[in-house]
């Protein structure tokens, strides 16, 4: 199969055999380059390795490479634009005091609508408490996730 690189499907992966090619994202390489399959679990291709860079990774299947992922209903929402997030952020910081902003610590302990100061991110509210000492905070450029109280 040499020089010979497909597109895998959902529908067509069972066709594909060990060390046979096939185009797949590389996560170092940072694109579609051609891999080689390493194992299969059943009619599933289960690992590969990039021919450009020589890195063994999990298959990332084709269906997830499109413009527009399908989602399970449990994964992760799609992020927010960053615009929406910047607009987000000066709703919550316009009319208050930067200089009352608390310094963002991982031993601290915050609530709701805290108004913090990140050595990294600088200026950013506290959006939601979440499980497990996490805290989800949107600064002027992004919305984070991080530890506190711990």
């Amino acid at each position: 199969m040499i020089g010979t690189c497909k597109q895998v499907t959902a529908a067509n992966e069972y066709k594909f055999k060990v060390a046979q090619d096939v185009l797949n994202f590389c996560g170092h390489c940072k694109m579609d380059v051609a891999h080689v399959i390493m194992a299969k679990l059943g009619d599933k291709i289960a690992r590969v390795k990039c021919k450009t860079c020589g890195s063994e990774h999990n298959f990332r299947r084709a269906d997830a490479l499109s413009s527009t992922p399908k989602r399970s209903s449990g994964s992760k929402p799609k992020k927010t634009s960053s615009l929406s997030i910047h607009r987000l952020w000066q709703e919550k910081v316009s009319g208050r005091d930067e200089s009352n902003a608390i310094s963002y610590a991982v031993t601290k302990s915050y609530k709701v609508d805290d108004l913090i100061f990140h050595p990294t991110f600088e200026l950013g509210v506290v959006t939601a408490i979440m499980s497990g000492h996490k805290m989800k905070v949107v600064f002027k450029e992004s919305e984070k996730i991080l530890v506190h109280e711990r």
